[in-house]
């Protein structure tokens, strides 16, 4: 389901910004992207949070892209902003890796759940994991949880902090009378690029947490699971 005629596009409203550049604002392919997953709740009174601010111009363009929603964005650093046309978004000062901070704001702008959560912060994978793990609970039974610019996790190290490239993977000896094979086939365990894998071994480990994962070049989607009902 795609944006309805009517309404402008995510990538519209994205640069309608005041003081949108290339810096401030996300690709127009992410853009793209996103509206498949976000055109139906485009009506709804979804909550939102958005790890990462930068210069506020994403946060913007969803807040006006969920007007009858309510988007909070959390940053280590929160530009200073007029955000007066935007009353459906808050801007806060939280380390993504503060569980008790991301408790605290999600009891106070989502005591029922978040809709949608977008990790766009560090691009750090043990960080990602400790917004992940903190986070996971407080997103309702068929909310999503997006995570940005993973392909860092694919950069050198050089380039990114935990980044590192793919590793080759071990040989494997197929002959019938080896009677055992190398069960791990290397790739990565850390990093973003390993964080991501955990994700996807959400989806068929016995908790169930996750419907599916979408994993694109520039992000993941993640769908999560409803409780299942007890018998």
């Amino acid at each position: 389901m795609l944006a309805q005629p009517h309404l402008p596009t995510l990538a519209t409203i994205a640069t309608s910004v005041p003081g949108t550049d290339d810096q401030g604002s996300k690709p127009p392919y992410i853009w793209t992207l996103y509206e498949q997953y976000l055109a139906p709740l485009r009506t709804q009174p979804v909550r939102m949070l958005e790890l990462g601010i930068h210069q506020g111009a994403s946060a913007r363009a969803f807040a006006r892209y969920f007007d009858a929603g309510r988007v909070v964005a959390i940053d280590l650093v929160v530009p200073t902003l007029d955000t007066s046309s935007y009353p459906n978004l808050m801007l806060l000062r939280c380390d993504q890796r503060d569980a008790l901070r991301l408790g605290e704001i999600s009891a106070e702008h989502a005591p029922d759940g978040w809709d949608i959560v977008i990790d766009d912060a560090s691009h750090i994978g043990e960080y990602s994991l400790e917004s992940f793990n903190a986070l996971l609970p407080r997103i309702k039974g068929g909310g999503l949880y997006l995570v940005e610019d993973w392909c860092t996790g694919y950069w050198e190290p050089a380039q990114w902090g935990d980044g590192s490239k793919p590793l080759p993977p071990e040989p494997y000896d197929i002959e019938p009378s080896a009677r055992m094979y190398h069960r791990r086939i290397r790739s990565h365990d850390f990093g973003m690029a390993g964080f991501v894998k955990s994700l996807v071994d959400h989806v068929v480990l016995p908790d169930n947490v996750f419907d599916w994962v979408h994993t694109t070049p520039w992000a993941v989607i993640a769908k999560k699971s409803f409780p299942r009902r007890q018998a």
